[in-house]
């Protein structure tokens, strides 16, 4: 019933993969056994995350800590290091959407260390846990350690026999190719994955997989398929209940129309977003939405509101601990603030960019220093280097129509 309910929630069906796991728990505590308790448990506690009930989730994990403590010792060390890493690992994804990510980091560390000391693991086991703690490092930047345990998972998964979960192992590194600008690779991963998802009806594997591959086209510049694929990603999330994805699947919506020039358009998405962000306490989600907001209030010529509301929003994105907050929030602001005020803003996100490997972040401050330089020669180099930088990307859609004396805008995404 637990791997019954795991299979609900992979096609999206969160109200039956909810009650079948709960059933599953009840059966596992009567039996008063450690692994089923554990295993049944994990997919609670990862539907509760699918509904953004991140607290619930927690607090969940935490009664189930308490029950296991109380139960005899009677099972395998694999088993039961498994066990135990299935609950750490439903901690670590709440820790991370709280934004804890030393606790996060560290945490998964101790349970790959622990792990391999353990006699017996299954490969497939330890692939699932290789996968998570690469999403913990992405989530805090820490992109080619991210990298290197989603290829570790892949080929854990394949020793496995699992073609498809190392399909979707790959899927998830090109979420860090996504981040790191490397947008070809990235494409070709998530599109691999996609046909995946739809041959086995991995609806809520789907549904992320649409999203993720709509940003990669806002990185390249293509954005009637990021309009295309938002309206896919919004339709199948409504269908799901996945609460989680519709908010991002409505924030991807907004950002094409506002990058089309349709601002009326993009505000009830916006909306939309920034309501559900902040009723699932998700501040991430919050902060990179309210650069939409910015962009909405500059379209409709309130310059003074959304001047205020970018200032607002660095602010808040500097009080998280994402690096690549202040960065997108810091491009957000500048073109609001006085040119020296901005100059010195732009030299410091430019740093963090290159410092973190954010080359689109990188590019889009070249090009904002190149449109407010007063030495000619200095505007030229920084156009320079940012179209380097685009072509690298395979943005150079970017370019077009544009020059050193109109240089193009870069969208401001994570």
């Amino acid at each position: 019933m637990a791997h019954a309910a795991g299979l609900l929630l992979n096609t999206g069906r969160l109200e039956p993969a909810r009650d079948t796991a709960g059933e599953a728990l009840r059966l596992a505590q009567e039996s008063g056994a450690a692994w089923p308790l554990c295993l049944a448990g994990s997919v609670v506690a990862a539907t509760l995350r699918a509904q953004a009930r991140y607290g619930e989730a927690q607090t969940f994990v935490d009664e189930l800590r308490a029950d296991l403590a109380r139960l005899p010792a009677a099972q395998p060390p694999a088993r039961a290091a498994m066990g135990t890493a299935r609950l750490d690992l439903e901690t670590m994804d709440t820790l991370r959407h709280s934004a804890q990510p030393e606790l996060a980091l560290t945490l998964s560390e101790t349970v790959i260390d622990r792990l391999a000391d353990v006699p017996g693991i299954d490969p497939h086991d330890l692939a699932t846990i290789y996968m998570r703690r690469a999403t913990i490092r992405w989530a805090f930047d820490r992109y080619p350690p991210a990298a290197d345990d989603l290829r570790r998972a892949a080929e854990l998964y394949r020793q496995a026999g699992d073609e498809l979960q190392a399909t979707f192992a790959e899927a998830n590194l090109g979420t860090v190719y996504l981040s790191m600008s490397r947008y070809g690779e990235a494409e070709a991963l998530k599109l691999a994955a996609i046909r995946a998802a739809e041959e086995v009806n991995a609806r809520h594997v789907l549904v992320s997989e649409l999203g993720d591959l709509g940003v990669i086209y806002l990185g390249m510049g293509r954005v009637e398929l990021l309009l295309e694929y938002s309206n896919r990603m919004v339709k199948l999330a409504t269908e799901l209940g996945n609460d989680a994805e519709l908010s991002r699947g409505r924030g991807n919506r907004a950002s094409a129309l506002l990058a089309l020039g349709r601002a009326a358009e993009a505000l009830p998405d916006i909306e939309s977003s920034l309501s559900r962000y902040h009723a699932q306490g998700r501040k991430e989600g919050a902060i990179v939405t309210t650069i939409d907001m910015v962009l909405y209030l500059e379209a409709i010529g309130d310059e003074a509101g959304a001047a205020r509301l970018a200032r607002e929003n660095h602010a808040a994105a500097l009080r998280e601990d994402f690096p690549k907050l202040p960065i997108v929030t810091g491009r957000c602001l500048a073109p609001f603030l006085p040119p020296a005020e901005r100059r010195a803003l732009l030299t410091e996100m430019l740093a963090a960019a290159r410092a973190y490997g954010r080359p689109m972040d990188a590019a889009g401050c070249l090009f904002a220093l190149a449109a407010i330089g007063a030495d000619p020669a200095e505007r030229a180099v920084h156009y320079r280097e940012g179209v380097e930088l685009v072509k690298q990307m395979g943005a150079t859609a970017w370019l077009a129509g544009r020059s050193p004396a109109n240089p193009p805008w870069l969208p401001m995404m994570i």
